[in-house]
């Protein structure tokens, strides 16, 4: 990945420096490779660099990933080793707090109907500007290829539903 960020950008990103208690942020300090106490997910302590990076790319660009709760992400996004379970409940506030990741993921709407408090709660989780991708119900995907739909930009499009659709 070292040559993917030297092609987009240009420079290496100095590594971020080892994590540190977030006492600040009301969070219980934690040992390196040891699970963090309590209920909450802290976000990590990130280089200067990154945030200098942000600044460099366009105010329209949401990178994002598929999901917020990666446990691997210890010292990335993540200050602290937690549980998928407890990333999925509580850490996409931390992800949020990452200067580049600006958009993430939903596709357990893939399968069925999401309630409204749920998406409630996860705007009430990020900042205004944070932006979320929403997968399509597998059965409202099948019936659009069927019928011949074609969503407008940033919506599903044919040739890709019918590809990843039995």
């Amino acid at each position: 990945m070292t040559g993917l960020t030297e092609d987009l950008f240009g420079e290496l990103l100095a590594p971020a420096s080892p994590s540190q208690p977030h006492a600040a942020d009301g969070g219980a300090a934690s040992t390196p490779g040891k699970a963090a106490r309590g209920k909450s997910v802290l976000p990590a302590r990130l280089d200067p660099a990154i945030d200098a990076l942000r600044r460099r790319l366009p105010s329209n660009l949401y990178l994002g990933t598929s999901s917020w709760s990666y446990n691997g992400w210890n010292g990335l996004v993540y200050d602290g080793e937690y549980s998928d379970s407890l990333l999925s409940r509580k850490g996409l506030a931390a992800y949020s707090r990452h200067p580049l990741l600006r958009a993430a993921g939903i596709d357990r709407g893939f399968y069925g109907p999401i309630p409204l408090a749920d998406y409630l709660s996860y705007a009430a989780q990020v900042p205004e500007q944070f932006r979320f991708l929403v997968s399509a119900r597998q059965r409202l995907r099948r019936v659009a290829a069927r019928l011949g739909w074609r969503g407008a930009p940033g919506q599903c499009s044919l040739p890709r539903c019918r590809d990843r659709d039995p």
